[in-house]
């Protein structure tokens, strides 16, 4: 798996817990389930905010200079690139823009363009995240948590993921 340098930055270390828990997984979910596209440019992130009158949250733009798009456990976490964001999306709320998926389930990660703060969107409830490092750490978390099943449990478990993934190639 292509992990980018990491920056230094005040994301660095979720950054670095974040991908270390993704090379750990692949061995369980495989190699493509997490994938980190290169770094984006600072001047690509300053033009763009330009042209789109949108002023990205500090901690979102340090995640770009590390990734501009990736993917993490399959579908718990997808980030867009930003030529790929969705506007009018939410017809009721047209201040939000999605920028990524999150939890798998159809949950969108969404930025305010007028309040610099991101949300998660949960099937028309909305919470407030008020920093990108929060979506980050909500991701460790889920990855980073110990299994209720049994090993016995587990190892059968993913078997049968495994010989789900066969059957889909």
């Amino acid at each position: 798996m292509f992990i980018p340098e990491i920056p230094n930055s005040s994301i660095a270390k979720e950054i670095e817990k974040l991908t270390k828990l993704c090379e750990k997984k692949a061995e369980d979910y495989g190699e493509d389930s997490s994938w980190f596209k290169p770094a984006m440019d600072k001047n690509d992130i300053q033009k763009w905010e330009k042209e789109n009158s949108i002023k990205l949250p500090a901690t979102y733009k340090e995640w770009l200079l590390f990734s501009k798009e990736s993917l993490i456990r399959n579908n718990l976490a997808h980030f867009y690139k930003l030529d790929d964001f969705k506007y009018n999306e939410i017809s009721d709320m047209p201040d939000l823009i999605v920028v990524g998926e999150i939890f798998g389930d159809g949950e969108l990660i969404c930025l305010s363009k007028t309040k610099n703060v991101f949300f998660i969107l949960d099937h028309g409830d909305l919470d407030e995240q008020k920093d990108f490092r929060d979506i980050l750490k909500e991701i460790i978390r889920i990855m980073d948590e110990k299994s209720s099943l049994s090993p016995k449990m587990q190892d059968l478990l993913m078997q049968m993921v495994k010989d789900k993934k066969r059957t889909l190639k």
